[in-house]
């Protein structure tokens, strides 16, 4: 998984990352009362892509990880999600 950039227009703190054809952005939350690490679908600009297609429901996270779980921690449990969506 390749490191791309700071995403400022996300939450603190959030990154984008690539691995292969895809992108995601991993959020790490440990401020006020949000906890835990999201990993989100998005686009090589870190436009977010709903991970179950249905944006009735808000913005859903490819994967929602513990609190604690780093930015490598949360990279190295995303590459078997990613290879796994169709297409890859």
């Amino acid at each position: 998984m390749e490191f791309i950039t700071d995403l400022p227009h996300w939450v603190p703190v959030t990154r984008l990352y690539r691995h292969g054809d895809h992108h995601v952005a991993v959020t790490v939350l440990d401020f006020w009362d949000a906890r835990g690490t999201n990993v989100f679908l998005c686009d090589e600009q870190g436009v977010a892509i709903d991970a179950d297609g249905d944006p009735s429901n808000g913005l859903t996270a490819l994967l929602e990880l513990e609190h604690g779980t780093t930015f490598e921690q949360a990279c190295q449990v995303a590459i078997p999600a990613l290879e796994a969506l169709p297409g890859s």
